[in-house]
């Protein structure tokens, strides 16, 4: 899947916490681009992720070999008060999604 990202460009998605049945809307804005430094970040403005995460920043890092690139994947959030629990189950789906992905990426290249 391919998508064209620009500043002004709000994405919408749907997830569901492993081990709930409760599925969560998020709406989210490109707040800006490096393009120099390969730095994509985004904010989420609405929906259930925005009474926690505040915003994600994506960075592609060359490696130094020349054989491909990192990304450095950079989350922020803030509790909107002490009932709200920490974004731990997100942490560990973000965690499985990129070894997946890499995974994924080793076995086709």
């Amino acid at each position: 899947m391919l998508f064209l990202i620009t500043n002004i460009s709000t994405f919408s998605f749907n997830t569901v916490t492993a081990g709930s049945s409760n599925i969560e809307y998020c709406t989210a804005i490109v707040e800006a681009i490096d393009e120099k430094n390969k730095i994509v970040r985004n904010k989420a403005i609405e929906g259930a992720r925005d009474n926690q995460e505040t915003g994600q920043q994506l960075q592609a890092i060359d490696k130094a070999d020349g054989g491909g690139s990192i990304v450095k994947t950079t989350v922020e959030y803030e509790k909107k008060n002490e009932a709200v629990p920490d974004p731990t189950a997100y942490f560990d789906f973000a965690a499985a999604l990129y070894k997946t992905m890499d995974a994924h990426l080793v076995n086709n290249a």
